[in-house]
């Protein structure tokens, strides 16, 4: 039996499908211990190294995991990497750093067009980004927490509460008040 591609996987799911699946996987691999790695995964997923590996840096450039489980994956990474090639990590220290960078921008760039696109509805979001309504509110909450670090500056940290007030709050009192 032929391993699953990323291509494949992705374009055989939905969009949140796929997240979660890669959720599952990005998760699975920061809570492991440093031997159960790459082998295991693609074993378990029946998947290619390559295709697990994209997996990881999809997670975390997307945001499906947290910055907590960012860290195991990266000391995990390059533990394994320690041990495999006897070098000092170095790599993996720095691929890590490129996927937080990515990361910063993904959160920033989600933050900036929700500002923009308001005459769109929350599930254009949803959708869009293949999260349900308490994941995406989640991103939105971790940019407005740190918000310097992923470039929302000015007046975008009170337009992004007043959108997520519209979209979170009257959203869900004008459907309780329909009931």
């Amino acid at each position: 039996m032929t391993k699953k591609t990323f291509t494949q996987l992705k374009k055989s799911m939905t969009l949140r499908d796929f997240n979660k699946y890669c959720w599952t996987i990005a998760a699975d691999y920061g809570r492991t211990e440093y031997d159960i790695a790459r082998t295991y995964f693609t074993e378990t997923y029946n998947i290619g190294e390559k295709c697990f590996r994209k997996i990881l840096d999809y997670a975390v450039i997307n945001y499906l995991v947290t910055d907590l489980v960012v860290d195991k994956m990266e000391r995990k990474a390059t533990e394994n990497q320690r041990r495999r090639s006897r070098s000092s990590g170095t790599s993996s220290y720095f691929h890590y750093l490129r996927l937080r960078d990515a990361r910063r921008q993904f959160i920033h760039d989600l933050a900036e067009e929700y500002v923009e696109r308001t005459d769109v509805e929350l599930d254009y979001f949803l959708d869009k980004y293949g999260r349900g309504e308490e994941g995406f509110r989640y991103i939105l909450e971790r940019a407005l927490d740190r918000a310097s670090y992923y470039g929302i500056t000015g007046e975008m940290p009170q337009a992004i509460r007043i959108h997520m007030y519209v979209d979170f709050v009257l959203a869900k009192e004008s459907c309780s008040e329909g009931n």
